[in-house]
């Protein structure tokens, strides 16, 4: 997938979803709506600045969610997530913030 998503499916969407919300657990920190929480910031943007993933670009997502942020909660793979889930879930996020799929 390019830097632009170009290569972004729905089923990469589809797929990442679910690993958001369970295997990966992401929800717990970013929230069930990628909002946000105490300890993680939101994942939805909706014009805020990206933190770690530099625009908020795919392969700036997939860098976070392959080597963690250090000095914070977020880890490599979280819950031990393959690359290639680390692919949908990045999907999943890009989708939301550029493609309007709903979180």
């Amino acid at each position: 997938v390019d830097a632009d998503g170009a290569a972004v499916t729905a089923s990469m969407i589809d797929a990442g979803r679910k690993i958001f919300h369970g295997q990966g657990g992401c929800y717990a920190c970013h929230g069930t709506d990628m909002q946000g929480s105490a300890v993680a910031p939101p994942l939805h943007k909706n014009g805020k600045p990206w933190l770690a993933a530099k625009d908020g670009a795919y392969q700036a997502i997939v860098g976070v969610i392959t080597h963690g942020v250090p000095g914070t909660l977020m880890i490599s793979h979280p819950n031990g997530i393959s690359d290639a889930l680390v692919a949908d879930v990045a999907a999943y996020v890009w989708a939301v913030n550029h493609s309007g799929a709903k979180p």
